[in-house]
């Protein structure tokens, strides 16, 4: 028995819009047909519509009255905000990548973009010396 028989036809269909999602084949806005999705997905509706349950649990999906299911779009505070935890999150990634670099490695590049040209210094960074 191969695992997708193993399960459910409701995650399978959740799985399946949020690979979508993440390929960019359902954009914000796009309206979400149960129909169209069963058909597509090669399930019956009831898998459809628990998978919308789902994502509009996860806040992906809006239920808008008389129009159905739709991906749903951020708004300007949304993304700002994204845009400030990313910064936190790449600012603590750095410290912890600087932390963990042995003294030999970090000495190294750092001795690279002190004693090196502008030129030598930018070779350096292409060939990934952090890495």
């Amino acid at each position: 028995m191969s695992e997708e028989d193993r399960t459910p036809q409701g995650n399978s269909a959740y799985a399946q819009l949020m690979d979508e999602l993440r390929a960019g084949r359902l954009n914000p806005g796009d309206r979400l047909r149960e129909t169209e999705l069963a058909d597509r997905l090669g399930v019956s509706r009831t898998p459809v519509r628990e998978a919308i349950r789902q994502l509009e649990a996860d806040g992906v999906v809006a239920h808008i009255p008389r129009q159905g299911a739709s991906i749903r779009t951020l708004d300007y505070a949304e993304v700002m905000e994204l845009y400030e935890m990313r910064a936190v999150l790449e600012g603590t990634a750095a410290r912890l990548a600087a932390r963990a670099a042995s003294d030999t490695r970090f000495l190294s590049a750092a001795s690279s973009f002190v004693w090196a040209s502008p030129s030598r210094t930018i070779a350096a960074c292409n060939r990934d010396s952090f890495a």
